[in-house]
């Protein structure tokens, strides 16, 4: 019996070592899963994050007093402005990875591509229509 584990670099499946034995190849698969568990502990505790970009966007925007709020997304985050606009970044946003966030906020730059640099002068540049409230149509 042999277990394999996927290799990023060539795009394979590779065999692990071969087990002589069931009770080998339990204890191998049982080692497997509990790597797997410690790997995604430690996502959960953000040791791997992957999204930088939009969790420094985030920070920024606290600090500059723009109210908005951090929320997961998929497997990244978005970023909720009290308006209704948001900044996405997980692995099916525009730019994900290459390091960038994906805005919505009303301006020529939405649904594309921003580095983090562009974000921000984004948000400076709509910070009053982003902390104002989203209107609500009376029914």
């Amino acid at each position: 019996m042999r277990l394999t584990k996927f290799n990023p670099e060539t795009g394979q499946y590779e065999y692990i070592e071969k087990a002589k034995t069931q009770a080998e190849f339990i204890a191998q698969r049982k080692a497997v899963i509990q790597k797997l568990g410690e790997i995604e502990d430690k996502m959960e505790q953000g040791v791997f994050e992957r999204y930088r970009e939009i969790l420094k966007l985030h920070t920024y925007c606290e600090k500059t007093g723009i109210e908005c709020r951090l929320e997961k997304l998929f497997d990244g985050y978005a970023i909720r402005f009290n308006n209704g606009g948001d900044f996405i970044q997980h692995h099916g946003s525009y730019g994900c990875e290459a390091g960038c966030v994906e805005p919505a906020i009303g301006s020529r730059l939405d649904y594309t591509a921003v580095p983090l640099k562009n974000a921000l002068a984004l948000v400076r540049r709509h910070k009053d229509k982003l902390n104002k409230a989203a209107e609500r149509s009376e029914q």
